[in-house]
């Protein structure tokens, strides 16, 4: 579910629970992906919380907001070149 997550976008905790089928799991969602020790093979970044605050991975919310930015805006300008 979350590897299809297009680059530079990214998915509520509570909009991933609802697509796994259990829609009072938001919560849930978030301690997983938070623990993920796969966040290179599985990235979890593009998960955030409701209204967009950024919420936790295991390499800290400082990468998790460069990741974001920089998926952002390098998706922005391949957009921008067609």
């Amino acid at each position: 579910m979350i590897t299809r997550i297009a680059y530079g976008e990214s998915r509520g905790y509570e909009r991933v629970a609802r697509k796994l089928g259990k829609p009072g799991a938001a919560h849930a969602v978030g301690n997983a992906l938070a623990r993920n020790p796969l966040a290179i093979i599985i990235p979890c970044h593009p998960v955030v919380r409701a209204g967009g605050t950024i919420g936790a991975i295991a390499l800290g919310s400082e990468w998790k907001k460069k990741l974001l930015s920089l998926e952002k805006r390098h998706a922005k300008s391949a957009t921008s070149r067609k």
